[in-house]
């Protein structure tokens, strides 16, 4: 039986891997992903071995499916900027409330990847995709970052790692924000530089004793 190609928009093919990934999740809420076996997926999905293997080689193949579903989605998510300074004070960029909104539909699974228990290159894959976008955003937005006296990949990963750092602040948040307000507060950080009011130049230094 030939193997299903990975990007088939066949109806069919879609909605068994669909089928397949929230068997996934399902099984995910009870056991770590090292733990669940290609049986169990095509078990909880009311499918057989065979039919799996036709549309993926092993569990890992499937998870960077999903991986590389997270990817479309982000790259998908096209940035648009504002005119001007006046127009900046009120924009959340669409990118920002995207990627939210893409974390919102795969709550259940990103609660588990990026916790304690989960698979560390789901977030390594999210970190490096949004080290790509990163990098347009600033050349566009903010292209005075890159005459900052320190190296570009430093400031990459700083914004990027922070990104993730909301994302798993969020899904362990009761309740949770919606998207856009998770946006909304995100770039009202960036406009504010609560650091910077507070660690002025000039202003008494912090007591560190």
């Amino acid at each position: 039986m030939a193997k299903v190609s990975k990007n088939s928009t066949d109806p069919r093919a879609l909605r068994t891997r669909h089928m397949l990934r929230d068997a996934l999740f399902a099984l995910l809420q009870t056991q770590p992903f090292d733990a669940i076996t290609v049986r169990a997926i095509s078990g909880r999905a009311g499918l057989n071995n065979a039919t799996f293997y036709l549309h993926f080689q092993d569990k890992w193949a499937m998870l960077e499916s999903v991986v590389e579903e997270i990817q479309r989605a982000l790259d998908d998510a096209a940035p648009f900027f504002p005119a001007n300074e006046a127009e900046a004070a009120h924009y959340v960029p669409t990118l920002d409330i995207r990627l939210f909104e893409h974390i919102q539909t795969y709550w259940e699974f990103y609660q588990l990847m990026l916790g304690r228990h989960g698979v560390p290159s789901v977030g390594v894959a999210l970190r490096q995709q949004l080290e790509r976008i990163v990098e347009v955003v600033i050349a566009e937005v903010m292209p005075g970052a890159w005459a900052l006296p320190m190296p570009r990949p430093l400031v990459v990963r700083f914004l990027a790692a922070a990104y993730v750092g909301v994302i798993e602040w969020w899904l362990e948040s009761e309740p949770p924000a919606p998207p856009r307000t998770i946006a909304e507060w995100v770039w009202s950080i960036q406009l504010t530089n609560v650091m910077d009011e507070r660690f002025a130049v000039g202003s008494s230094a912090p007591n560190v004793e």
